[in-house]
């Protein structure tokens, strides 16, 4: 299974962050990226958010929900 870059989206910050937190928001998506398809070539699974739920996903895609959260 390859990493994709459909459930993580670029952030947008205005003019009262600064340089450094603009700078972050850009490169954080494909850090992020890097990392998980690392965690795969090493056979470990990666946990993530998706729709208020912890969810784990295998290096074969297998996902297994883990617990739901509850909104802010």
């Amino acid at each position: 299974m390859t990493a994709t870059t459909n459930h993580v989206k670029a952030i947008e910050l205005d003019d009262r962050f600064s340089e450094e937190a603009k700078m972050l928001a850009r490169l954080a998506p494909k850090a992020s990226m890097e990392a998980v398809r690392d965690a795969w070539a090493r056979g470990l699974s990666v946990t993530v958010l998706e729709d208020g739920k912890i969810v784990s996903i295998a290096p074969d895609g297998t996902r297994t929900f883990v617990k739901e959260v509850n909104p802010l």
